[in-house]
């Protein structure tokens, strides 16, 4: 399996996700989606990162994040990366078990 594009979208959202125009984002998300400012995250890296906790250790489920992460994907191309950024080693880890 190639792995570059996966490696090169998780760097340009470790790069973007903690540059200027994050903090516009991370503030119209959190001002959008109750669930998102309930995280209590300090920026929109910390934002994301909830999807990546073990379930039950966040005060947020995860399906309710990815939810409002979704219904925000139009505000801005930073939450795509960020989903995409996310989501993809739960993807890869289905696809190993399915081959």
């Amino acid at each position: 399996m190639d792995l570059h594009a996966i490696t090169s979208v998780r760097n340009d959202w470790a790069a973007r996700s903690k540059g200027p125009a994050a903090l516009a984002v991370f503030d119209r998300l959190v001002a959008s989606e109750a669930d998102l400012a309930a995280l209590g995250a300090d920026n929109l890296a910390e934002l994301f990162s909830a999807l990546a906790r073990a379930p039950g250790s966040a005060p947020v489920a995860h399906f309710e994040v990815a939810s409002a992460l979704i219904r925000q994907f139009h505000a801005d191309e930073l939450v795509g990366v960020g989903l995409l950024a996310a989501l993809v080693p739960g993807l890869v880890g289905v696809a190993r078990s399915l081959s």
